[in-house]
């Protein structure tokens, strides 16, 4: 995304479609979304680059820590 193309709704239109996503279960596609947004946010894409790569990574995070629940990775 370059300058040029970015609006202020760039953020919370992906979070939204992220969010999306995952209420489908459609993990791998909230992922690459968000991956986008962190790459996008580390190639100075926008002004709001700090923003975008901080919810970025809260909600790769958080998808992470879901799938590894599903699989059970956290079972005593």
């Amino acid at each position: 995304m370059s300058m040029s193309t970015a609006t202020s709704d760039c953020l919370h239109n992906r979070i939204a479609r992220v969010g999306g996503h995952m209420d489908r279960g459609e993990w791998a596609s909230g992922h690459a979304i968000l991956a986008g947004l962190r790459d996008c946010s580390q190639r100075g894409g926008c002004l709001a680059g700090d923003d975008c790569a901080a919810a970025a990574e809260l909600l790769l995070c958080d998808i992470r820590c879901l799938l590894d629940d599903r699989k059970g990775a956290h079972a005593p």
